[in-house]
């Protein structure tokens, strides 16, 4: 029995999920590696647990943090009362403590695209298949 316990608290009670962040259901479609549509330079990925970075080729820059996906309720939008019930966000939060919050517009196995909130830029990103990610070099 206390096998049992231990293996639950393993798994379940000490996920890795960052303090402040729900325990909502992260969709599989977003881990992985995802290459900006308007800026092929921009890569971001997406792991677990919640763990999120960012690279940009040519600048040495890259940064790091943490994403959760959230719901209407839990929201990370300052427009709750105009969003609609079924909207989904991605929230990051950098290694810096700075937040951003994005409406998921779409969300599959190829295609990521996000409005950022409250500007409303839209950002596109394609899946990186496997073998696509050796060919990126940094």
């Amino acid at each position: 029995m206390k096998k049992l316990i231990a293996v639950f608290l393993f798994h379940f009670g000490f996920s890795g999920i960052p303090i402040g962040f729900s325990q909502e259901f992260i969709p599989r479609a977003i881990i992985g590696k995802w290459i900006s549509e308007e800026d092929q330079k921009l890569i971001w990925e997406f792991s677990n647990p919640f763990l999120f970075q960012s690279e940009y080729e040519g600048q040495n820059e890259s940064s790091s943090g943490v994403f959760n996906i959230l719901d209407w309720e839990n929201t990370c939008s300052e427009y709750k009362e105009t969003d609609l019930k079924d909207q989904k966000y991605l929230q990051i939060k950098d290694e810096e403590g700075f937040v951003f919050c994005y409406y998921l517009e779409t969300l599959n196995h190829e295609q990521l695209t996000l409005i950022y909130m409250p500007r409303g830029n839209i950002l596109s990103f394609r899946k990186l298949k496997p073998d696509q990610n050796s060919a990126i070099m940094f």
